[in-house]
């Protein structure tokens, strides 16, 4: 089973820095690729693993917008040589709508 057949929403390709944290880490990376349900990103840092509670801070605005940071909470779902895939949980409405008008601007 190849990584892009892991999420069940449409994947998106994407080249944005992000900044994805921890509790006591941070740490800028890129996604590879966005869905409403999850990221794929690209990640030198060590110690992440499966289960692993991380928030990922991102603007998503669409092109040409003003800018729209915004700082949302997943877990790991995967770590492996494609890249660390992260699962969104819990998105507050505003965030949820934000993030789906994003990922929209995509197609």
């Amino acid at each position: 089973m190849s990584y892009n057949e892991h999420r069940y929403t449409d994947r998106h390709p994407l080249d944005q820095e992000v900044m994805l944290s921890t509790e006591s880490k941070f740490q800028l990376c890129k996604i590879h690729d966005i869905s409403i349900t999850g990221a794929l990103l690209s990640v030198a840092w060590f110690g992440l693993s499966k289960g692993t509670p991380v928030t990922l801070t991102m603007n998503v605005a669409a092109a040409n917008a003003r800018a729209d940071t915004r700082t949302l909470p997943a877990k790991v779902a995967r770590v492996s040589k494609e890249g660390t895939a992260i699962t969104f949980e819990d998105l507050a409405t505003g965030d949820y709508s934000a993030l789906l008008k994003f990922v929209r601007t995509l197609d």
